[in-house]
């Protein structure tokens, strides 16, 4: 359709000029066939320069397989609207960094070219993003009045010649010419309302004009628009009204407006409008404000996708304590997901630190094997799992997971290394438990074994004994020999007894929660000799107790009672009665964290053969005297039990002395 009046062919020749982005319109074999005054104000070329060549030559040389693979693309799928970055040759050697969307124009499904619009990236000068309107204008004009003679200009598909914007002087054209500007501008129409909603709004914000494509994308009539606030399409959601009014502000004060709005159409549908608004002056007084915006509600809904997408991942990657990692060689870039940063302990508006700082974050003793995972992950291109220990600030020590795959280029170059970091400390403390556990079932094993067969000759020996003992009091009718054997039953029933009190308090030791009493050590032991007084040779033997306490002292009296009952009834056994002065001497020193306690005896002393083996169970250094086997064993079962410490020193013919260490429950 060709316009029609001058009045609309000189609106949109306006909209072309004033227009901050560039348009181009591209045949179908990317010849160039039209590009906006933009163009040339921007890239210092003159039209004669670049229309009817092809626009590949102008570009990076970098840049022009991406181009050719987009225009293949829309060409199958003309609905979408891709985006990419282009750089554009200039004269003089130096590149415009523009973003290009890329839209397919068909007819009767055939391919008639391609629109890129196109928004500058860099800027040029202080003015901002975009030159002032004034600039582009008067870069035109110089381009216009420095312009060597023009080539024959490029034809349109309907053979008539397609001049360039700025060859137009204002509205009207020389009579000859009128027809053949006519034709351009329905180009320039056609290009627009393909591609870019337009509309032009008063000094009060009042829509005055638009384009065939802002009405329908907005469903509204231009009749409808006409006079309609252009605030009232915002969508109040996205844009309240503080939104509104700094942007506002913005533009009166004449400063061009770019962002990315939220539409609502006239049924009430969203809809996204990357858009660039700007405001035009008349002698210096604010007269209009030009609105050009591309639609890229598909974009915007591809953007919330993949941020939900991404925000699902962070969650998983936070259940899973699990993050992913990634170098690049070519930037020689790490990047991290929150998790990793989660993992490690670190901030991520830090950034990932350096591969020289990053070695500082795992534990020494495992540098050996990240450098071997490496080594083989860059050189022989395995895939690599290891362990390791990492220190986070505070020195916090974690086990984490470390996976690793090379990504090779179609050359078999190492492009990236990428994998993950899960952190596993909690999974290593189960395993170190289960692990301990199966140790101590182990240990309880053999110790059971040992008991069994230990057990069954200390267990029937006393019985075997008395049961002897019986048989020759029945055959004996000698009263005085019968008092002997009765007496030596005596024994054998204490010898029994003495075992089973032994094996009770194993077993109590091993199942009883552990007490916190105060303990006061001289009532104790003191208590505990009285009780041993009746052991044979027990009244010649001089007890000494020293007890020095520096505050109180926690632990499980039950417990530590057991341990001096066997520490002394072994010390009495053991004695040397063939010494003058045979004595046991006990020293406690309570300080505020633990007990320090010191049996000593001038006893038989023991062999230092015998010393690694002393605490087994039913261990007997000597079978001089009588024992059970059993309470060395449980001394260090419940030194054990109450984390403590246990050392021995001892000597034959000289004497034993036993150093034990406990904490203080009570701190």
């Amino acid at each position: 359709m060709v316009l029609g009046n001058n009045y609309s062919a000189g609106f949109y020749y306006t909209l072309l000029r004033e227009y901050p982005g560039i348009i181009t319109f591209l045949q179908p074999d990317f010849t160039i066939q039209f590009q906006s005054a933009s163009f040339y104000a921007y890239t210092d070329r003159q039209p004669e320069e670049t229309l009817g060549g092809n626009i590949l030559q102008i570009l990076h040389p970098l840049d022009v397989q991406p181009l050719v693979n987009l225009l293949v693309m829309v060409k199958a799928n003309v609905q979408a609207k891709p985006r990419l970055t282009l750089r554009i040759r200039k004269p003089d050697g130096d590149y415009l960094a523009v973003t290009t969307t890329v839209t397919c124009v068909t007819s009767y499904n055939l391919v008639e070219g391609y629109i890129l619009y196109s928004q500058r990236l860099e800027k040029d000068g202080p003015e901002g993003d975009f030159a002032p309107e004034e600039a582009v204008t008067a870069k035109a004009a110089e381009t216009k009045t420095t312009a060597p003679p023009a080539k024959e200009p490029a034809r349109v598909p309907n053979g008539s010649p397609a001049y360039p914007a700025e060859a137009l002087n204002g509205h009207f054209r020389a009579e000859p010419d009128r027809s053949a500007y006519h034709v351009e501008m329905e180009v320039y129409k056609d290009v627009l309302d393909r591609s870019v909603l337009v509309a032009i709004a008063d000094a009060e914000g009042k829509i005055i004009r638009v384009n065939d494509l802002f009405c329908r994308r907005t469903g509204y009539t231009r009749e409808e628009l006409t006079g309609m606030d252009f605030r009232t399409l915002l969508n109040p959601d996205y844009h309240p009204d503080p939104f509104f009014a700094v942007t506002w502000d913005e533009l009166t004060r004449g400063q061009p407006w770019r962002g990315d709005l939220c539409n609502l159409d006239k049924d009430g549908s969203s809809y996204w409008v990357e858009a660039s608004i700007q405001p035009t002056l008349h002698h210096g007084e604010m007269a209009r404000f030009i609105f050009f915006g591309y639609e890229i509600t598909d974009r915007k809904r591809l953007e919330e996708t993949i941020r939900q997408s991404e925000k699902r991942l962070r969650e998983a990657q936070a259940l899973a304590h699990t993050g992913n990692w990634e170098y690049d060689f070519k930037s020689r870039h790490m990047t991290w997901s929150d998790e990793v940063f989660t993992i490690y302990g670190l901030d991520p508006a830090a950034g990932v630190p350096g591969l020289e700082d990053l070695v500082k974050y795992h534990h020494p003793d495992d540098w050996p094997d990240l450098i071997e995972a490496s080594i083989n992950l860059r050189e022989r291109r395995e895939v690599q799992n290891i362990d390791i220990r990492i220190i986070q600030p505070g020195q916090q020590v974690r086990y984490v997971n470390l996976t690793g795959k090379p990504l090779l280029g179609a050359d078999g170059q190492l492009l990236k290394l990428y994998g993950t970091a899960m952190d596993i400390d909690a999974r290593k403390v189960t395993e170190k438990n289960l692990q301990s556990h199966n140790e101590e079932l182990l240990r309880l094993n053999r110790q059971l074994d040992r008991f069994v067969y230990s057990a069954t000759h200390d267990l029937r020996s006393p019985l075997m004994s008395m049961k002897g003992l019986v048989n020759l009091a029945q055959v004996d009718d000698d009263p005085h020999q019968q008092e002997k054997y009765y007496q030596l039953m005596l024994r054998s029933i204490d010898k029994l007894d003495n075992i089973i009190r032994d094996i009770v308090d194993i077993s109590r030791n091993r199942r009883t929660d552990i007490g916190n009493d105060r303990v006061h050590f001289e009532v104790l032991i003191r208590e505990i000799q009285e009780g041993l007084s009746h052991l044979p040779g027990a009244e010649s033997i001089a007890v000494r107790v020293s007890v020095q306490e520096d505050g109180a002292f926690y632990s499980d009296a039950k417990r530590l009672g057991v341990l001096f009952n066997n520490l002394l009834s072994n010390a009495y056994r053991y004695s040397d009665t063939s010494k003058p002065n045979p004595f046991v001497e006990v020293d406690v020193e309570v300080t505020g964290r633990e007990a320090l306690i010191k049996v000593a005896d001038n006893g038989i002393g023991i062999g230092p053969e015998h010393l690694h083996r002393i605490f087994e169970m039913f261990y007997r250094a000597t079978e001089t005297r009588d024992g059970t086997g059993l309470g060395l064993y449980l001394v260090k079962e419940i030194v054990d039990v109450l984390g403590g410490t246990i050392q021995i020193q001892s000597q034959l013919k000289a004497g034993t002395i036993f150093t034990i260490t406990l904490p203080n429950r009570g701190v």
